[in-house]
């Protein structure tokens, strides 16, 4: 894919972007894969330095660094106008305030439990009296704290403090970013990571969304050119970050429909666009609605699943339905067992009004007789009897 070019920022722009005549970046010291300390100076360094760096460059504007030891702390920094961007994990929760550009780096979010713990899988985490230790005002915080329904959360002050505080603490499991629960394993000995993740972090730089929302596009126009021009890779590899990568670009023109539960954590983007959609009345369709469109399961990009849902198995076990956990609205539903190729089906209600408007509509009777409706011939017309 191409990447339009990043146009030179007005004067206005820069102003509304760094409006002291310095951009001040919050650097978060917490997430260790993309920043730290220079063992011999002391300074801030990293991935998200240099990013930061070349933002100013580009701004032609000096540079300040606001350096912090939590994620909740830079998105202080942001909202209170102590920094003019920053580095986050995206998350609805903290989309309120601050607009997200495009992810620049993915990194997975993994549990770490003692080498002895009975515990083997990521499904086994969530039960009853299990205790698990995030980073205050994390991102794998914000998403567990939505997503655990029965184990218990205890925040640790930084995500660099998880692992030490679940040793103390004798939790059950630890959460974080992969290298570093990597790297504490290593360090201590006696524990180990449970297989898989829990989570892919979308890593995104962000300003306040009252700069604008031009400022927020340029921002967004920034790390795409980031990414191309190769940016972002080599700031991974100058650093030395294993097991991070480097988000794939957006998409320039939008050939494609986008929607999204209410909240906006679970999205999807069609492959194409529907000509034709069902409205169903079985048992469960006409209690969460309609109507639905198909395509082969594989082909629909859905972001936030399973991060960030929920799911339903009914009777006959041949389908799953998934929801949103924060918002509750019903986004789609996946063949068991979710095969590439098989029929996969989307609520078109999460769509705009005018996709919906365009598309014809069928009644399918899921209820009875498995036929769709509007291909019976309409009953015969019987006279009725004349009067005696």
């Amino acid at each position: 894919m191409t990447t339009a070019p990043l146009p030179a920022p007005s004067p206005d722009l820069v102003a509304r972007i760094a409006p002291s005549g310095t951009l001040r970046a919050a650097i978060n010291l917490g997430n260790a894969v993309l920043a730290g300390r220079d063992a011999a100076t002391g300074a801030a360094k990293g991935v998200t330095v240099d990013l930061a760096g070349e933002l100013a460059r580009r701004l032609g504007v000096p540079l300040e660094l606001v350096v912090v030891d939590g994620a909740a702390k830079s998105v202080d920094a942001v909202v209170g106008d102590r920094a003019d961007v920053g580095f986050f994990a995206i998350d609805p929760q903290r989309g309120a305030e601050i607009a997200f550009t495009p992810p620049y780096v993915l990194i997975e979010g993994c549990y770490l439990v003692r080498a002895d713990s009975p515990l083997h899988a990521n499904e086994e985490v969530d039960r009853a009296g299990h205790v698990v230790v995030v980073g205050q005002g994390s991102a794998y915080d914000l998403h567990l704290t939505r997503a655990l329904q029965h184990a218990t959360i205890v925040r640790a002050p930084t995500s660099q403090a998880v692992v030490q505080t679940f040793l103390e603490q004798d939790a059950d499991v630890a959460a974080g970013v992969r290298q570093q629960l990597e790297a504490d394993a290593k360090r201590l000995g006696g524990v180990r990571l449970l297989d898989g993740r829990f989570m892919v972090i979308r890593q995104a730089m962000g300003i306040a969304k009252r700069r604008g929302d031009d400022a927020a596009r340029w921002l967004a126009g920034f790390v795409e050119r980031a990414k191309a021009e190769g940016a972002v890779a080599a700031a991974l590899a100058r650093h030395d970050v294993d097991g991070a990568s480097v988000a794939p670009a957006e998409a320039q023109e939008r050939t494609v429909h986008e929607g999204s539960c209410h909240c906006g954590a679970v999205r999807l983007t069609l492959p194409s666009t529907p000509t034709e959609a069902t409205q169903c009345n079985c048992s469960l369709c006409r209690r969460i609605g309609g109507p639905w469109v198909y395509f082969e399961f594989g082909t629909v990009r859905i972001t936030g699943h399973p991060e960030n849902t929920a799911a339903y198995v009914q009777g006959d076990r041949t389908l799953r339905t998934i929801r949103c956990r924060t918002c509750g609205c019903v986004t789609h539903w996946e063949p068991l067992p979710p095969t590439p190729g098989a029929r996969h089906g989307v609520h078109l209600g999460n769509f705009d009004p005018a996709l919906i408007a365009s598309v014809r509509v069928r009644r399918f009777d899921g209820a009875d007789t498995w036929r769709y409706l509007d291909d019976e011939p309409p009953p015969p017309v019987t006279a009725p009897d004349a009067p005696r």
